[in-house]
């Protein structure tokens, strides 16, 4: 997450009752793991360090920024028409770009440390797609895979902060569990097709996924 550019937007969770609808997001994503081990987030954090910790919660957060209230209202669409004045049009543009991405499980090939890489939608298809990075690309190696959001930004395709480094254990238990939430297997793919609606709808799957595999057991 661009925590520069996402700062106004964090700080107005405190308005209104968006903390406690952003509480329910983030409980989506990490209370299961949360009760099988009968721990807290704080306790949470402790075993997989406070800036762990942090990647989920921006899992959750930026989940968040894509769904719509009950009443039809949208987070990001509330607060820029209210304190976008402050943002300006390159902030602006980003929570929008944000608010309209999904997570997916990313192949990450050619990669040039500190420059860029190029990411392989596993779940939809498609094309490799060059995304500029410069603190990713330090640590992943050829053909890891990522659980990440990409986003259009001044012309590029950035990653969004919520990035989770997935094992290959882990790409077998979401393999298991998009198989399981689909209902039925389409194909002898390792991973099976999906939309980007059925992404949007399913962005806890990846944090729960990670979160149970990388703290097994809990």
């Amino acid at each position: 997450m661009a925590a520069d550019e996402l700062t106004g937007l964090i700080h107005y969770l405190g308005q209104e009752d968006w903390q406690e609808c952003f509480g329910e997001v983030l409980g989506d994503h990490i209370g299961p793991a949360l009760e099988a081990g009968d721990i807290s987030f704080e306790e949470l954090a402790e075993m997989i360090g406070p800036d762990v910790a942090m990647t989920l919660w921006g899992c959750a957060f930026e989940d968040f920024l894509g769904q719509d209230r009950d009443d039809g209202r949208n987070f990001v669409d509330v607060y820029l028409k209210r304190r976008g004045w402050k943002e300006g049009p390159r902030n602006s543009a980003y929570m929008r770009a944000l608010k309209a991405s999904v997570m997916s499980l990313y192949e990450v090939s050619d990669i040039k440390p500190g420059q860029s890489l190029m990411a392989r939608d596993l779940l939809r298809g498609g094309e490799p797609v060059l995304v500029h990075e410069g603190t990713a690309t330090r640590t992943l190696e050829q053909w890891d895979r990522i659980a990440a959001r990409l986003v259009p930004s001044d012309g590029k395709t950035i990653l969004a902060g919520g990035l989770l480094a997935y094992s290959r254990g882990a790409c077998e238990d979401l393999a298991a569990n998009l198989y399981r939430a689909l209902r039925k297997r389409r194909g002898k793919a390792e991973f099976p097709k999906v939309d980007t609606q059925t992404l949007h709808e399913l962005a806890p799957m990846f944090t729960l996924t990670w979160l149970f595999r990388t703290c097994e057991p809990l």
